[in-house]
């Protein structure tokens, strides 16, 4: 099992595979399947995934009171579950009131200006949530 989860990563999945494709001492043909490899992984799952989930979703979602929503906070790499307290603007710019609870069990209070990519509709972060309306 531990050698299909290191094969899950793109570098050492083009490793394995270039070492077995060139010998050690062609250190140039090495190099070049190396990169080449990388750089096609990268293009054909990360970027991908990048634009369908993140880059257009966040920009078509307009909170409403009391929406339930997933929110990412600043410096953190994951989404908790969220719901809109209140909105306000402010100009040309709009705010949304969000509360969520962190893994200790307390409650957060933060004002998130939207649209933000950390403020998604529910269930687009956080893909197990259960509980978002249809």
């Amino acid at each position: 099992m531990q050698d299909v989860n290191r094969c899950m990563n793109p570098h050492i999945y083009c490793m394995y595979r270039c070492n077995g494709a060139v010998s050690a001492i062609e250190n140039i043909l090495f190099y070049n399947c190396y990169t080449d490899c990388t750089k096609a992984s990268k293009a054909e799952h990360i970027v991908p995934f990048l634009k369908q989930k993140i880059l257009v979703n966040y920009l078509a979602y307009q909170p409403k009171m009391g929406d339930k929503c997933d929110y990412k906070p600043s410096g953190l790499s994951t989404f908790f579950s969220a719901v809109i307290k209140k909105l306000e603007k402010h100009g040309k710019e709009q705010y949304a009131e969000v509360e969520y609870v962190v893994t200790t069990g307390d409650n957060r209070v933060v004002f998130v200006k939207y649209p933000n990519s950390s403020l998604l509709a529910c269930g687009k972060g956080l893909n197990t949530r259960t509980d978002c309306p249809k």
